[in-house]
């Protein structure tokens, strides 16, 4: 199958734009471009966020190599319309304007009202839009943390961590004396009834 340079070239952009971490770097775009380009175009996928979502998708705890591992989704890469679940035939396919996630003939927000009006004027100023956008997409540093963020927690020391677990043990235990006690009370133990079923 001859390579598309227009299709690799665009491979190789979706892979530069990957969300969540995931977006790949230059010389990486450029080895699993062309894979990338020939596998969706046999497997019938496009160059889409629906399949940035397929590709990373259930994750594993660990990745020691994330390029390793997405060249090895893309090797591994299932055809579209056996992983996709097929469309309401009551439905011409065509999304949602305002929740590209929804047909847009069953669009339940737009059906009840709730959609906001597309030729209304956007609720923030344009800049600051541009400035939430740049911040995304990393050049802007972060805005600094507000006095009401919590920080982080820290993983626990070994130390704390048994400390915990023993606090926890003997609030189970006054837990069960407790229950014990309750069922002794409204059952009291009869010594003139051993071996008695």
């Amino acid at each position: 199958m001859g390579r598309d340079p227009a299709r690799v070239t665009a491979a190789e952009e979706f892979l530069s734009t990957l969300p969540g971490g995931w977006a790949c770097g230059l010389k990486t775009a450029r080895n699993l471009a062309p894979k990338l380009a020939e596998h969706t175009l046999r497997q019938g996928w496009d160059l889409t966020p629906e399949l940035a979502a397929h590709l990373l998708r259930n994750l594993p705890e660990r990745i020691h190599r994330r390029a390793g591992f997405l060249e090895g989704r893309i090797d591994d890469l299932e055809r579209r319309d056996a992983v996709t679940p097929p469309r309401a035939a009551a439905g011409d396919g065509a999304r949602c304007p305002q929740h590209p996630g929804r047909e847009a003939a069953s669009c339940l927000p737009c059906r009840a009202g709730d959609a906001p009006d597309p030729q209304a004027a956007p609720d923030m100023d344009p800049e600051a839009i541009e400035a939430i956008k740049a911040q995304l997409r990393g050049e802007l540093p972060a805005a600094p943390r507000g006095r009401g963020e919590r920080r982080p927690r820290r993983p626990l020391s070994r130390r704390a961590r048994e400390a915990v677990q023993r606090r926890e043990a003997e609030a189970f235990e006054e837990q069960r004396a407790r229950a014990l006690a309750g069922l002794e009370e409204h059952f009291p133990l009869d010594p003139t009834d051993e071996g008695r079923p």
